[in-house]
C-alpha cells in the first residue's frame, strides 16, 4: 500500500487527485499496520519507513518526525543497527541472502532520512555512530540476488547499488557536520574555522572517489540514461547541501569584526557556490522532466540554496562589487520552476510559500538601502507567486538581526510557518448519506474538511442551514475558527436543534481544514494530548431480555468493558401500544438490570439509557432499586429541559446522572452544573457548537469536577470529532462507540455505524480505541458514499400509550 502511495503520485490525475488517491492507499496501509498484532519484523519496518515517504512529500513533517520515531526503535529492536544480531530469538538464521541485503539496504535507508530529519528540524539523531557497526549493502543489483548466490555473470561496472552507497557514506559525513557544527558544544572562531575546513575536504575526498558516470565534473548527467540521472543529480544535490550547512554560519558573520577575516569571505563564497549548484542542477531536473511534483529531497534542497542567496543578497546589497543582483536572480528563477513543477499540497509548494515571503523582504531591504545609498541600479519585480503574501521576517530590520536566521534551515516551527499560507473557504457543501447529514468545506489551496450534524429526524433543515451558511462563509479564511462560530451563532434571533446542528457540522469540517492544512490532528491545536487512547462502550438494542443478555455475552467477546444505551426497559417497536402498571414497569425494568448484572459480573460498566421515559417520581423508584448493582450512570431519567426538576432527582438518588445530548447551546449546560444535577455531561459535538462548543462545555464542567462522555449515535466522522476531543480535555471519562441503528433501526450490530462510507474507523482493542494521530480528523469520507448509502429520512412516529397519548421511549 505504501508504495501504491507513493508510486500513483507520478501518475496524471483521473477523476479524483493522485494526492487523494495516495492518502487513500497511505490511510489502508496505516490501518493494516495498526492491526498487527504480532511481534515486529523486517516487513513492518519497511512499511513504516515507506510511510514515513510518503508523509514527507505531503509536507507533513510533523507526523513524519513523530512515525519515523516509531520506525527507528523497531529498527534497533531488531538489531538491523548490528553486523550480528540475536535478540530474544530474532535473528537472520535462515541465511537468506535476500533478507540479509534488505536488512542492510532498510537501515542505511532510515539512516539517511534520520540524518536529514535531523538537519530540517535541529533535533538529535535517533541512530548514535557509536552504536553502528552494520556493513554496507553488497555492490549487487536485485536481478543478480538469489536466496543462496549471486549471479557473478550480470555484473556490471555501472552498477545501480552504487549510487545509493555513495549518498550513504555523504550521510556519515552529514551526521558529523551536524554533530560538530551543529551539537551543543559552541565552537570558538578558530576552532570553527579549522571544523570547517576539515569538513569541506572531506566532502571533496568524497566527490573524488565517486564512480565517473555518478561525478559531474566527469560526465555530464544529462548525457546519463534516467535512472543513473537522477541517481547523479541527488548526489549532486545531497552533497550541495552538505557544502551550505558547513559554510552557512560564515555567511552571518560580521566581516569588519572578524579575525578570519579572509578566511570567512572564501567560507562565504563556497557557501554561495554550493548553492549556485544546486540551482542549476534543479534546472537541469526541469529541464529533463526528473522534477516531480511529489518529490520532496530536491524542493527541500532547492529552499536551502534559495535561502542562502536571499541572504547572501541581504549582507550584500550594498557592495557593488559583489554579484549579488545575479544571484538573487538566480534564486527567483529556481523559485519560480519549483512553484509551477510542484502541487497544492506537497512541501515544494509549502516551501514555496516561504521562499516568497523571504524574496519580498529582499526586495524590501534592498529598495530601503537605494533610497539613502549609491548602489548598483536594480529593478526588482515585487509580482508575488502568490497573491497577498505577507512577510514573515519582518523582524529582521538591520543587518545585526541577520544572526538570528543562524539556525536556518533548521525549521523547529515549518508547520507552524506553513500556516501563513492563507486557506480561503472556497464551497461548503451539505453531503446527505443514508441517515447521516455531513458537511464538506473546500479551500482554495485544494484541502478538504468533513462534519457533521447530529440531527437525525430533522435532516433536510440542517442542509438549509448549511446552504445559507455557506453565503457568509465562502471567500473568508479557513483558520477564522471562533470569529465564524460566533458569527453563526449571533446571526439571527432564532437558534434550535437544526441551526445548531448545521454550526457544528461546519465547525467539525473548519478544524478539520486546520489540521490537514498544518499536518496534525486537531488535539494538537487544543493544547496536546492528555490521552493517546479512548475508552469506549458498545451499543445493545434488543427488543427482549433474552436477546439483550445474548448481545452482552457478544460485546464481551468483542473486548467492549462498558456497555451503553442499555435499555432495561428494552427497544420494542414503536407499533405496539404499551402500558404497564407502575410496580410492573418498575420490577420488570430494575430486574432486567439485575439479569445483565448477573451476566458480566464486575467485569463491565453498565451505562442505563432511559431515554427521558420517566417521571420524577418513577425515575427516583427506579434509580435507587438498582443502585445495588453499582450502574456507572443512568442517562436522561427524564426529560432535561429542566434542570430544576432533574436537580430534584439527584438529590434523591445514589447513582450518577449523565444528562445533555440534546442541548444545543453551553447555556444549557450551565444551567444544569449550576444545579448539581449531573455527574456526567453527554456533550454532542454535532449538534452543540462542534468541536469549538464541546471544549467550552469541558472546561466548564472541569470547574464544576464533572465528566465528560461525549454523545456519537452517528457515523465515524462524528466519532472522530468526539476523539479528538477526548484527547484534548482532562475530564474525558469514555466514548459512545455506536455498534447499531442501522438505516434508523433499534439492532445491534458488530461494527460501528456507517464503517462503510469511511476511508477508516478506530478498532476497539481491549475495550480502546487508539485516538486517530493523522492530520485533520484522521478520517475522511470515501468518494462513493452517496451511492453505498442513499439518502435515508426518519418517518415521523411515536409509539402509542393505551390511552391514545404517546410514549417517549
Amino acid at each position: 500500500m505504501t508504495m501504491f502511495a507513493q508510486s500513483i503520485q507520478y501518475i496524471e490525475p483521473q477523476g479524483t487527485s493522485n494526492v487523494s488517491n495516495g492518502m487513500l492507499y497511505f490511510q489502508s496501509a496505516e490501518q493494516e499496520l495498526n492491526r498487527e498484532t504480532e511481534p515486529a519484523t523486517l516487513t513492518s519496518v519497511q512499511a513504516l519507513l515507506g510511510c514515513c515517504f510518503y508523509i514527507m512529500t505531503q509536507s507533513r513533517l510533523n507526523h513524519c518526525w513523530s512515525l519515523f520515531g516509531t520506525t527507528s526503535r523497531l529498527v534497533l529492536a531488531l538489531g538491523m543497527h548490528r553486523k550480528k544480531f540475536n535478540l530474544d530469538g530474532i535473528g537472520d538464521s535462515t541465511g537468506c541472502l535476500i533478507e540479509s541485503e534488505c536488512r542492510k539496504r532498510t537501515f542505511w535507508c532510515a539512516y539517511n532520512l534520520d540524518r536529514y530529519l535531523s538537519a530540517i528540524f535541529g533535533r538529535p539523531c535517533a541512530f548514535h555512530d557509536d552504536d553502528i557497526d552494520q556493513e554496507v549493502p553488497a555492490i549487487i543489483e536485485d536481478h543478480a540476488l538469489g536466496s543462496t548466490s549471486v549471479d557473478v555473470a550480470s555484473r556490471r561496472a555501472m552498477n545501480i547499488m552504487l549510487g545509493p552507497l555513495a549518498h550513504q557514506q555523504l550521510a556519515r559525513i552529514l551526521s558529523r557536520i551536524l554533530r560538530q557544527l551543529y551539537g551543543i558544544s559552541s565552537l570558538d572562531e578558530t576552532a570553527r574555522h579549522e571544523t570547517m575546513a576539515r569538513l569541506g575536504a572531506e566532502i571533496q575526498t568524497w566527490r573524488d572517489q565517486l564512480p565517473a558516470f555518478l561525478n559531474p565534473d566527469k560526465v555530464d548527467s544529462r548525457i546519463l540514461q534516467p535512472i543513473y540521472q537522477r541517481q547523479s543529480n541527488t548526489l549532486s544535490l545531497a552533497a550541495g547541501h552538505c557544502l551550505m550547512l558547513i559554510y552557512r554560519p560564515c555567511l552571518f558573520n560580521d566581516y569588519t569584526k572578524s579575525s578570519h577575516d579572509k578566511e570567512t569571505k572564501e567560507n562565504v563564497k563556497r557557501c554561495v557556490d554550493a548553492a549556485l549548484s544546486v540551482v542549476t542542477i534543479i534546472d537541469y531536473m526541469v529541464e529533463s522532466k526528473q522534477l516531480y511534483p511529489s518529490l520532496w529531497f530536491a524542493p527541500y534542497q532547492a529552499f536551502c540554496a534559495v535561502v542562502v542567496l536571499y541572504t547572501y543578497t541581504i549582507r550584500n546589497h550594498k557592495d557593488n562589487q559583489a554579484p549579488w543582483k545575479e544571484h538573487f536572480e538566480a534564486a527567483e528563477r529556481c523559485q519560480r520552476l519549483l512553484f509551477s513543477i510542484t502541487s497544492p499540497s506537497s512541501l515544494g509548494r509549502r516551501l514555496s510559500v516561504i521562499m516568497e515571503e523571504y524574496r519580498l523582504e529582499v526586495i524590501n531591504q534592498v529598495q530601503q538601502s537605494s533610497q539613502s545609498h549609491t548602489s548598483k541600479s536594480m529593478s526588482l519585480s515585487e509580482t508575488a507567486l502568490e497573491p497577498g503574501a505577507t512577510s514573515w521576517l519582518e523582524s529582521i530590520g538591520t543587518e545585526d538581526n541577520l544572526f538570528e536566521l543562524m539556525d536556518l534551515p533548521n525549521w523547529e516551527q515549518l508547520d507552524s510557518l506553513m500556516a501563513r499560507q492563507e486557506q480561503i473557504i472556497s464551497a461548503v457543501e451539505p453531503l446527505h448519506v443514508g441517515q447521516f447529514m455531513f458537511c464538506r468545506i473546500t479551500t482554495t489551496e485544494g484541502i478538504i474538511g468533513y462534519g457533521e450534524a447530529g440531527i437525525w429526524g430533522h435532516i433536510e433543515a440542517a442542509a438549509t442551514c448549511i446552504n445559507r451558511f455557506a453565503e457568509y462563509l465562502v471567500g473568508k479564511r479557513a483558520f477564522d475558527i471562533e470569529h465564524h462560530w460566533n458569527v453563526m451563532h449571533r446571526f439571527s434571533y432564532f437558534q434550535g436543534l437544526a441551526i445548531n446542528a448545521a454550526i457544528s457540522s461546519i465547525d467539525i469540517a473548519l478544524w478539520d481544514i486546520k489540521g490537514k492544512a498544518l499536518g496534525v490532528p486537531i488535539y494538537e491545536l487544543l493544547g496536546g494530548a492528555c490521552r493517546t487512547k479512548a475508552r469506549v462502550y458498545g451499543h445493545i438494542y434488543e427488543s427482549t431480555i433474552e436477546k439483550v443478555l445474548e448481545e452482552c455475552k457478544r460485546k464481551m467477546e468483542m473486548g467492549f468493558s462498558a456497555f451503553g444505551h442499555i435499555n432495561s426497559f428494552l427497544d420494542e417497536g414503536t407499533d405496539k401500544v404499551y402500558f404497564k402498571t407502575h410496580v410492573q414497569k418498575m420490577r420488570d425494568a430494575i430486574g432486567n438490570v439485575r439479569k445483565m448484572r448477573e451476566v458480566v459480573g464486575d467485569k463491565v460498566d453498565l451505562l442505563v439509557e432511559l431515554h427521558r421515559r420517566l417521571t420524577p417520581a418513577e425515575a427516583v423508584t427506579f434509580c435507587n432499586g438498582i443502585a445495588d448493582t453499582f450502574p456507572m450512570l443512568v442517562e436522561d431519567p427524564i426529560r432535561p429541559e429542566n434542570a430544576d426538576a432533574m436537580a430534584r432527582v439527584a438529590e434523591r438518588i445514589s447513582v450518577p446522572i449523565a444528562t445533555g445530548e440534546r442541548f444545543c447551546t453551553i447555556y444549557e449546560f450551565q444551567a444544569l452544573l449550576a444545579r448539581n444535577a449531573l455527574e456526567y455531561a453527554r456533550v454532542d459535538v454535532a449538534v452543540c457548537g462542534g468541536i469549538t462548543g464541546a471544549k467550552k462545555v469541558a472546561a466548564m464542567a472541569e470547574a464544576n469536577h464533572v465528566q465528560i462522555i461525549p454523545h456519537n449515535p452517528l457515523s465515524p466522522i462524528g466519532l472522530a470529532a468526539c476523539l479528538q476531543v477526548a484527547a484534548a480535555i482532562p475530564n474525558f471519562a469514555i466514548q459512545e462507540y455506536a455498534t447499531g441503528f442501522e438505516a434508523g433501526v433499534f439492532e445491534s450490530t458488530s461494527r460501528h455505524l456507517g464503517s462503510d462510507i469511511v476511508d477508516h474507523v478506530p478498532t476497539p482493542k481491549e475495550g480502546f480505541v487508539d485516538i486517530p494521530s493523522t492530520p485533520g480528523l484522521g478520517i475522511n469520507l470515501v468518494a462513493n458514499a452517496q451511492e453505498i448509502r442513499p439518502p435515508l429520512v426518519q418517518p415521523i412516529r411515536m409509539r402509542p400509550h393505551k390511552d391514545g397519548f404517546v410514549v417517549d421511549q
